[in-house]
């Protein structure tokens, strides 16, 4: 095992909280706007899937007749079945049925007269095989639905939908407004009208759109704080790394290198190697993944408790601030930035407005049990 004890600065710059979200996923291929039909944009989510009237799920004989129509899946599933709904329903492909995917399931049967029980069993399946989808809109390509410096009726449209002058003309203001109502939707922010942002202005009125607008710059948008609906507060806490992975512990709390100041006298080093997939040890919302000078690229991810995660020293990230995660999810790679004197992921719970340390994090697999020198089995996923 590699010999090491990395060091991090005494303090970090303070970061205030970040980020209102919102719940949103796209459940659509190409919307009525993408394909020119009408100037308006739909008024909510039927209007962009629609199917016939179906009984209610949980129909046994029905799926047992169903044939090659895969099994029943529900949150806490996993595997190829959920990684079906998640493409049918355009939303990340990882294979894990969490919040996320029941909240677009949910929205799915609201919109197709099913039964809103947020389970895919032989009914819902029917519909989504009927209507399955495209992947989400990438810049510039061809599902995009409007873009910087489109004209015309679609654009004019969103902009009435965004509560902007609608003017027609896709120019820097109207890509203001749209980055801020990503921002606000959960959405990528990406400034394209895409098939995720068609259907979450769907089912927005302009005067709620308007209210997610910014006079001057979306990051004010941003600075706004979001108080996740998650589990419970007092819920362990799983170890940052897929089910399986063995991670060296380099140094525990209160550790005499460098885990005695008040940022991190309760953190936990695992000497893992750079590159290693991280994942979130509590579902939560990002409230913060930028560069930092101490810790190098940092998440910080607030769950239930009202406190924050941090996971530091990170050699890549792929949420953003405002982003709703679930516990299991993969959101970076570890790596060796910062204040580090080797690779290794640096992991313990802080205030996200100032980065004092504030406990030692119970874990289902070591409780608050963390010695140098062992490796932690991770049971997360």
């Amino acid at each position: 095992m590699t010999k090491y004890v990395p060091k991090h600065l005494s303090s970090h710059a303070g970061y205030l909280d970040s980020a209102r979200v919102g719940a949103a996923a796209a459940r659509s291929g190409r919307s009525a706007v993408a394909l020119g039909v009408s100037a308006a944009l739909p008024t909510g989510a039927a209007a962009l899937m629609a199917a016939p009237a179906l009984a209610v799920e949980g129909d046994k004989a029905a799926e047992a007749a169903a044939g090659d129509t895969p099994k029943t899946v529900a949150f806490g599933a996993r595997g190829g079945d959920v990684t079906q709904v998640q493409a049918r329903l355009a939303l990340v492909r990882d294979g894990i049925y969490g919040p996320i995917t029941t909240a677009a399931v949910k929205d799915f049967q609201r919109a197709n007269n099913l039964s809103v029980d947020g389970v895919v069993g032989s009914k819902t399946w029917s519909v989504l095989n009927a209507t399955s989808t495209k992947p989400a809109s990438k810049p510039g390509s061809k599902d995009s639905v409007v873009n910087i410096g489109d004209e015309g009726a679609v654009v004019r449209a969103v902009q009435k939908k965004l509560g902007i002058t609608a003017d027609g003309v896709f120019g820097p203001k109207t890509l203001t407004a749209v980055k801020a109502f990503q921002t606000d939707k959960g959405l990528a922010v990406d400034g394209i009208v895409g098939v995720r942002t068609t259907y979450a202005l769907a089912k927005t009125d302009a005067a709620s759109a308007k209210k997610s607008t910014p006079k001057s710059s979306s990051k004010k948008v941003a600075r706004k704080a979001a108080r996740p609906t998650l589990v419970s507060p007092n819920a362990p806490y799983e170890l940052p790394f897929p089910s399986g992975y063995a991670a060296p512990i380099s140094q525990g709390p209160y550790g005499s290198a460098s885990h005695y100041k008040w940022n991190d006298k309760h953190h936990v080093d695992f000497a893992v190697p750079a590159g290693t997939p991280v994942v979130a040890s509590a579902s939560g919302v990002v409230i913060m993944a930028e560069y930092n000078t101490g810790g190098g690229n940092t998440i910080l991810i607030r769950d239930a408790s009202g406190h924050a995660m941090e996971y530091a020293h990170l050699s890549s990230m792929n949420v953003v601030p405002g982003q709703r995660v679930f516990q299991g999810q993969q959101i970076a790679r570890s790596g060796n930035t910062g204040n580090s004197t080797g690779p290794h992921l640096h992991w313990g719970i802080v205030d996200g407005r100032n980065f004092v340390s504030i406990k030692i994090a119970e874990s289902k697999e070591l409780g608050t049990s963390y010695v140098p020198g062992t490796l932690a089995m991770s049971r997360n996923g």
